[in-house]
């Protein structure tokens, strides 16, 4: 499995909560991360990984400042779930809880920050992949050519760390490899 080329990101500054999402470069790749430095303040604190869901294109323009996505939702999303919204002109992610769907709509619970346009994505959160404890201290994981953990081929990275009123994924960073 050879390397294909690196990736580096950080996480939200959080107060009870620090996450980042990452696509990898094409379909047929997944990340592999290396290193990870993470702090929180909450004793039972840990980064934990998710899947992700297929994303479901935009169908058209959905209005910064308002909260319904215009996205087919029967079947594809529920009331509670969490989601990223990517915005592919600034290659952007945000994360939303969904309120409400229709089968033309998701309806999040807090506004867009940004205008999206067809062919942005909405993503829902998959299960827990795995998890690496912090605790309420600054944890480092360096796995240097090797890797802690392997992304899904084709999709989103993405991964979030609790505290009580701090807490940052500080670096996460790897590489690119073909996925299986």
């Amino acid at each position: 499995m050879p390397p294909i080329a690196p990736f580096a990101l950080n996480g939200s500054t959080g107060t009870t909560l620090s996450w980042l999402a990452h696509l990898p470069r094409d379909t047929r790749q997944r990340h592999r991360a290396q290193y990870l430095n993470a702090t929180s303040d909450l004793a039972a604190s840990a980064v934990t990984f998710y899947g992700a869901g297929a994303p479901v294109l935009v169908t058209s323009e959905s209005a910064s400042g308002q909260a319904v996505v215009n996205v087919p939702g029967t079947g594809n999303f529920a009331p509670s779930d969490i989601v990223l919204v990517y915005d592919d002109s600034a290659r952007t992610f945000y994360r939303h809880t969904v309120s409400s769907v229709t089968a033309d709509t998701v309806t999040l619970s807090a506004n867009l920050s940004a205008t999206l346009v067809a062919g942005d994505m909405l993503i829902k959160r998959g299960s827990v992949l795995g998890a690496i404890p912090v605790g309420a201290t600054t944890k480092e994981v360096n796995a240097s050519g090797s890797g802690f953990f392997c992304g899904e081929t084709g999709r989103a990275l993405w991964a979030e760390l609790t505290g009580t009123s701090a807490c940052k994924i500080n670096a996460l960073a790897g590489d690119f490899v073909q996925g299986d």
